[in-house]
Formats: structure tokens, sequence, C-alpha cells
């Protein structure tokens, strides 16, 4: 199962390894939340009640829409249109690795892209038969669409070659499979925030994740100071699970599991996760954000 949103860095693959890790609470914090792939898992987990997501980008937001509605709008983005654009929904879709920064399709590829999106969304065949030199209509006819695309990726491969992958049409697939009643029910009990993790008031009962970003890997939209945020650590209360590759002698490492590395060359290599914990867990009367 793939979790949260498409996003850079997202911890999808290992959600379940991480909420399996932590205890049952009251509240679960994502501190860091990034497209909410360890929220959404942790909703489903049934070892919380009530949910925060906090980051200091909208992505979370954009999560809950993706819950909330879907996606609404299925007309095809192009390269001017992505740059002019302020929906972060549309952004995850259209970027390349999802970073939300930068088109994701060369101009040769966005006019392919563009074609089978024309033909998968809205039946309009024309472009897409002129690039293949097929009568997509007569492979498609009456198909649903992830349907169609998945055959026209098959055709398309055959003919003009590559993998014949329209990787924003894979997205949208992603993103309309969160908008189910399950997931809208728990989301009722989602609160999203959206700034710095320093002004953030934890509730009592919690137990917080924090997903920071690793220390040298890509650069993620705002700088991040390390060495704050193990001084703001040892000034909490709540227990604190950290991700990263490594931490200060004075974190305590609990478990360790292998993930793909997305961004190798080589899909075969597989980077160690770690999780990090800080201080105990002492309840005391921290004020309530509900």
């Amino acid at each position: 199962m793939k979790y949260g949103l498409p996003y850079q860095g997202s911890k999808s693959a290992i959600a379940e390894w991480v909420v399996a890790q932590m205890p049952p609470a009251e509240v679960f914090v994502d501190l860091f939340a990034g497209g909410c792939a360890v929220t959404h898992c942790a909703m489903l987990s049934g070892k919380y009640k009530k949910f925060v997501a906090n980051d200091i980008t909208p992505v979370p937001s954009a999560f809950l829409k993706a819950v909330e509605f879907g996606v609404e709008d299925l007309r095809f983005v192009s390269r001017q249109d992505f740059q002019s654009c302020d929906d972060w929904l549309t952004k995850i879709i259209y970027s390349f690795g999802n970073n939300c920064r930068e088109y994701m399709y060369s101009p040769q590829n966005e006019e392919l892209a563009r074609a089978i999106h024309l033909s998968v969304f809205e039946h309009h065949h024309e472009p897409l038969s002129e690039l293949t030199g097929l009568n997509i209509e007569y492979y498609i006819k009456d198909m649903g669409w992830f349907e169609a695309y998945t055959l026209l990726k098959k055709l398309i491969s055959q003919t003009v070659g590559g993998d014949g992958r329209a990787v924003h049409i894979e997205r949208i697939n992603r993103i309309k499979a969160l908008n189910n009643p399950v997931l809208r029910q728990k989301a009722k009990n989602l609160l999203v925030v959206q700034g710095d993790y320093r002004n953030l008031e934890i509730p009592k009962n919690s137990v917080c994740y924090c997903d920071i970003p690793y220390s040298d890997t890509a650069k993620y939209h705002n700088e991040f100071e390390h060495q704050e945020f193990y001084r703001w650590c040892k000034t909490q209360n709540q227990h604190l699970y950290i991700s990263e590759y490594k931490m200060p002698d004075d974190f305590t490492e609990i478990s360790r599991t292998k993930k793909l590395n997305q961004m190798s060359a080589s899909t075969n290599f597989k980077n160690t996760e770690r999780l990090f914990t800080y201080n105990s867990p002492i309840y005391n009367d921290q004020p309530s954000i509900f």
C-alpha cells in the first residue's frame, strides 16, 4: 500500500514500520509531515484518536484536500501553466521528483504526455494518433481511464519507444485513491498546521514523530538547522521519535530497517533507515490545540 501524497523524501515505503515502533496515545503528531505518508498510516493504525500534521509548506493541506475532494481539475498542466501555478496538489502531480519546484517533462516528452492525457481524460484522440500512427480510439474505446492509460503505455512503448509513461497520470491515480470513505471519516480528527516546528504547541498524551530533513542529503524548500533542532529536542517533555541516518550520541537508536534509495541510479541500492528517540514520555499539563 502507498501512503500519503507522492512527495520528495516520502516515507510511504516504511510508514508501517515507523508506526509500529511507536506506542499508542491520544494524539499522533507528525511534526515534519511533508506528504503525510506516516500521518496516513497512523490514521489507519487504530493506535491514535486524533492527529496533527504540521509542515513548513502547505503540502499537508494538499493531503487533506485530496482526502476530502480528490483531484477535481483534470486539465493537462503545461510547463507555462506550472510556473504560474499556486495549487500544491498540481505542483506535486507535475513536478520532477515531486519536489514542487521543477516541471517534470522535457518539451518533447510534454507533447507526448499531453496527447496521452487528452486521450485518457477528454477522449480527444487525434494528437496521440498522429504521434503514434495508431487508431487510438479503436484500442481504448469504452475503457475506464486508468485501464486505458495502462494499455496506451504498452502500445506507445512498442511504437515510439521508451516506456510509454505519462507519470502525472499515475500520480493522479494515486491521489484519487486517497478520496475514500474510511480516510475521510478519520480526517475529521486531523488538524493540519503550516508553520515552524518550534511554534507548535504539542498536546499532552501525544506521540511526536519527526521526519526531519536528513543531514548531507538533497535540499528541500527551506534550509534546516540541525543543531537548533537537537537543542529543541532537549526542551521537550513528550517522547520524540526521529527519522535520520545518524544522530548525536545522546539520542538513542531504537530500530533500523532497509529502504530502497529512489534517487540511486542502481535500483538495488538501499539505505539503512534508523529511528531515534530522546526523552522519556513525561506528560505534563500541556495545552490542548483541539
